[in-house]
């Protein structure tokens, strides 16, 4: 025996198959022959029986048989019946048939429900074995392709969780300050609006409400600035309750309505039962005459402008920016 026919028959033995068969005497050839190749054999003799069959082995085993192996003509359900049932519930089933005769009205139920091999009877066991072993030879080409996927996705996963962990802050899910350098950095020769805006009188919610309650607050305040920037903007926490937004490509006047949507959503949501806050902005721009530390001092220049102006503002140029 070649080593490829020899590793198909190893792989058969994980494997099962539902004969369906309403001539007894057939029926326990195939079960008898069929026995030395698969784990499971599960015979039945009409359609009816074969779908009970068929369900209560994928609720006791949670998967479906591999391969089907029925007569055409049966009584009570018949086999094209039979398939077109199993078939929404498993796309990807192998079905081999056999019958002693094929009506030519049948063919395209046969091309819909993907017939994989057609037998004619009496059945010939040479080509029966060459049926099962192209089946087998397909169910193990799908199994690598799914173990293929499976390990990809692993993979992403594994990589998504790696980038989160360095790149995201663990309590409000944005940015964190590690991987917002690293794209300050990378817009070192490019147009971009920084905005540097933090949550008003915080101390005072940590003293009054807990340490617990702030951070909830910080998670609100941080699904606001998400809420209300665009997809490719960068949103992050800076540290504390300070946060920046990058908006790449963005001029003032567009930067300033960010800004003012965003402020005012903050000054109306509830956002801790009945705790309301407020929350100051200071805007700088960058260009490539600029450096990334000059910007962000800038920014952080103007968010302090607006503290001490009364907070709940926007500065920009160390102005306070009126609607």
């Amino acid at each position: 025996m070649n080593r490829r026919l020899s590793d198909l028959l190893d792989f058969s033995k994980e494997l099962s198959i539902i004969v369906i068969e309403d001539e007894e005497i057939v029926l326990n050839q195939l079960e008898k022959s069929l026995k030395s190749f698969f784990k499971d054999v599960i015979i039945a003799k009409d359609g009816n029986e074969a779908l009970d069959k068929y369900f209560d082995y994928h609720k006791k085993n949670n998967k479906f048989i591999d391969i089907v192996f029925t007569d055409l003509h049966l009584p009570n359900l018949n086999g094209l019946e039979f398939c077109e049932k199993i078939k929404p519930y498993n796309e990807k089933q192998i079905i081999l048939a056999t019958s002693a005769y094929a009506d030519v009205n049948d063919l395209q139920r046969f091309i819909d429900i993907g017939i994989y091999k057609f037998i004619a009877k009496p059945i010939d066991f040479n080509k029966l074995f060459d049926a099962i072993t192209e089946s087998l030879e397909k169910l193990k080409e799908t199994k690598k392709h799914e173990e293929l996927l499976s390990e990809l996705n692993y993979v992403k996963n594994e990589n998504i969780k790696l980038f989160e962990q360095a790149s995201l802050d663990k309590l409000t899910g944005l940015y964190n300050r590690r991987y917002l350098d690293d794209i300050l950095e990378k817009y070192a020769n490019s147009n971009f609006a920084l905005i540097f805006t933090d949550i008003d009188d915080f101390k005072q919610i940590n003293d009054n409400y807990s340490h617990r309650v702030g951070d909830e607050v910080l998670i609100k305040f941080a699904d606001i600035l998400k809420t209300h920037t665009r997809s490719y903007d960068f949103v992050g926490r800076w540290g504390g309750e300070e946060f920046i937004i990058i908006l790449k490509d963005t001029d003032i006047d567009t930067t300033l309505f960010i800004s003012e949507k965003l402020r005012k959503s903050i000054e109306k949501e509830k956002i801790y039962e009945d705790i309301s806050i407020t929350s100051s902005f200071g805007i700088a721009l960058h260009d490539k005459n600029k450096t990334i530390e000059k910007v962000i001092d800038e920014a952080d220049h103007n968010l302090y402008n607006a503290k001490n102006k009364g907070k709940n503002r926007i500065s920009y140029l160390n102005n306070i920016y009126e609607e």
